[in-house]
């Protein structure tokens, strides 16, 4: 067991960051200098995934930074139920006078995005096609874990209703959002220290099922735009609680990022070959990043990375939940740690 043990936590040394390599790609995007957001841009706004922990937080940052009309599709028995899902979260995470104060510029709508024509009736299919002017996507199998025929029937099932949505009536943009763990286990130029906006990826190399989901339906956008189908990628750490609340997803058992950390607190070590800053992406921080994004003037057809740039080790992570033990927040903590 130690021997299997000691495998599973076995890295390579991580190459030195290039300068000369940095300090070109600090020049390119130093260009980028004609940002002018947009409250406007968008008139009707359909966002998908808006039950999940990202989606409701992009809702809400939608509601407070755009003007747009929202449509949301939800999994549910009638629109009542829907209303009653989505109000239930947004209570639990946020203060529910803000739900109410913009409640009719959201449309609810029942269905299921994995099937045909997001299992919609033709006409209010036909009617969306022609209003509608931008997607959000953050519907996706999140867990990090199972068959590949569950991701191929959430995930790229979802992207490819997405596209064959976007391509129908009215001219639309889509934004999905993505992930930076899809550089894991992929093949890249060995010769590059860094992993930017800029540079392709490829499926080779990658045994992720969730990570390939999400590698094929960045390829599948791609390939869209070929046929004028303009789309931004919005890639993600794993992203945790909420920086002014400290509220987690209510899924926390599906959170990877929650079980690792939960995990080494409880076995009381830290791998000794972990030796990089660990990515601290608040979901509140997160969200409005990308609808700030979401809403700049032009710049389509991008793919953004969106983290934190000021992570922690993980033993200081570690540590910051020790304090918290010891300064009288037992109970929260043994909540945290040892019941989830």
């Amino acid at each position: 067991m130690k021997k299997e043990f000691l495998q599973t936590f076995s890295f390579e040394e991580l190459q030195k960051t290039d300068v000369q390599e940095q300090a070109e790609y600090r020049k390119k995007y130093l260009q980028i200098n004609d940002v002018e957001e947009m409250n406007s841009k968008y008139e009707n706004i359909l966002l998908l995934g808006s039950t999940g922990f990202l989606g409701l937080y992009l809702l809400n940052q939608l509601l407070l930074k755009s003007t747009a009309n929202i449509t949301l599709i939800v999994r549910a028995e009638s629109v009542e139920q829907a209303q009653s899902r989505i109000y239930q979260q947004y209570r639990y995470y946020f203060e529910k006078d803000s739900y109410k104060a913009n409640f009719q510029r959201i449309e609810f709508l029942t269905g299921d995005l994995t099937k045909n024509k997001f299992g919609l009736s033709e006409n209010t299919y036909a009617n969306l096609t022609g209003v509608i002017d931008a997607i959000i996507n953050s519907a996706a199998l999140v867990k990090h874990m199972g068959e590949n025929s569950e991701f191929e029937a959430v995930t790229i099932e979802i992207i490819k209703n997405l596209i064959d949505f976007a391509e129908k009536g009215r001219k639309k943009d889509i934004h999905h959002m993505s992930t930076i763990g899809i550089i894991y286990g992929t093949k890249m130029n060995q010769e590059r220290t860094i992993f930017t906006e800029y540079d392709d990826i490829t499926e080779e190399g990658l045994t992720n099922q969730y990570f390939l989901s999400k590698e094929k339906a960045e390829r599948l956008l791609f390939e869209a735009r070929k046929r004028g189908i303009q789309s931004n990628i919005y890639r993600m750490s794993g992203i945790l609680f909420d920086s002014k609340t400290g509220k987690y997803q209510r899924n926390i058992n599906e959170s990877t990022a929650y079980i690792y950390y939960r995990n080494l607190y409880k076995l009381g070590i830290i791998p000794a070959d972990i030796r990089r800053k660990m990515d601290i992406s608040c979901i509140d921080k997160i969200s409005e990043a990308v609808i700030k994004l979401v809403l700049i003037k032009g710049h389509l057809n991008e793919v953004y990375h969106v983290i934190n740039p000021h992570g922690l080790m993980i033993r200081d992570i570690l540590n910051l939940v020790q304090e918290c033990e010891e300064n009288g927040e037992k109970e929260w903590i043994k909540q945290l740690v040892f019941e989830c």
